[in-house]
């Protein structure tokens, strides 16, 4: 039987929290692939659900409030919400998939070695004893370009700098091998040196294990340096799903063109950026429609009325508006 080209397939995954002022519909309805050793980033607004999605993958939505409450998650050919919680902990967090989360700051124990959390990912996942997984632990570091890592693995978080603390979660995350490496932002806070050093490391690393990595950011030049494909996510749904170069030559999302609008090019002399009105809505109360109809300037009336969705206008190209619905766009 071949092997399926999709290492995950995420389906009509909605991701509820159930609040106090009423139900958050975080996610609402994301169709997302994930291909074997590619990179694909997720990029969209603070508020999104760009981090939502992660944990939904690794199914560490708090419950209560938080609840997955329709979907499916496939990786590796098996749906990962049939998954009891102890086999989450044993075989897929920090195993088959391990996730770099965004603040290395908190990520990272205070109170324990930096060498010893390494070690420990080790010796749950890879079934080793203490004295080995000390030794790969010190191992990963070198590798992630941590200087003198044998005397450093016995430090403390506090006696590393934000660009060594995230290095050590890139350890930490890569140390048993996973298939599908999740980054959250994971050059946030760093100076623009640190950054290019952490990506470089990433981008090196998957080109060398073949692991796939699901990128989430709100930077498009991450997104341009890095992703293989790209998702564009706003207010709980995937908006447009196509190959990088696509969506920096020819956006067709209105959401998608905003984002790239907001950006400066090098080759363009902006004297004034050219930001998107509004703000991402409340998803207590979403709009009715196209949840990003308020904020469109291409919005028609039915924008309003009826809900867009993710249609193919091209081979690898996916957009989710109703400019691209021949039934729409024929009626009008």
């Amino acid at each position: 039987m071949a092997q399926d080209e999709n290492l995950l397939t995420i389906r009509n995954l909605h991701t509820y929290f159930y609040t106090e002022d009423g139900v958050v519909k975080a996610l609402n309805g994301v169709n997302l692939e994930i291909k074997r050793g590619e990179v694909l980033g997720l990029v969209g607004e603070s508020g999104s659900g760009k981090s939502v999605t992660a944990l939904s993958i690794l199914r560490l939505i708090q419950d209560p409030p938080g609840k997955i409450v329709d979907g499916e998650i496939w990786f590796d050919g098996e749906n990962l919400l049939s998954f009891s919680t102890a086999r989450m902990c044993d075989e897929v967090r920090g195993g088959k998939i391990a996730m770099i989360f965004q603040d290395p700051m908190t990520s990272l124990n205070p109170v324990f070695r930096v060498g010893a959390q390494v070690a420990e990912a080790i010796r749950i996942h890879q079934h080793t004893n203490w004295k080995e997984a000390m030794k790969r632990a010190i191992q990963m570091m070198v590798r992630v370009g941590i200087p003198s890592s044998e005397e450093r693995a016995s430090e403390y978080p506090h006696q590393f700098s934000g660009g060594m603390k995230q290095r050590v979660m890139i350890s930490m995350g890569l140390s048993c091998n996973p298939q599908l490496l999740i980054a959250d932002e994971p050059t946030t806070a760093l100076d623009v040196t640190i950054q290019a050093q952490i990506l470089d490391e990433i981008k090196k690393i998957q080109a060398d294990t073949g692991a796939s990595v699901l990128l989430i950011t709100h930077d498009l030049g991450v997104i341009g340096e890095m992703a293989d494909r790209v998702a564009v996510m706003y207010a709980g749904n995937i908006v447009e799903y196509t190959d990088a170069d696509t969506l920096f030559n020819t956006p067709k999302h209105p959401y998608t063109q905003g984002l790239l609008n907001c950006f400066p090019e090098a080759s363009e002399r902006k004297t004034e950026l050219e930001p998107i009105e509004g703000t991402v809505p409340n998803l207590i109360d979403p709009p009715s429609g196209c949840r990003f109809h308020p904020r469109c300037k291409m919005a028609m009336p039915i924008c309003s009325e009826r809900e867009p969705e993710l249609l193919k206008i091209a081979d690898g190209h996916q957009v989710s508006c109703l400019l691209y619905d021949h039934t729409v766009v024929s009626a009008a």
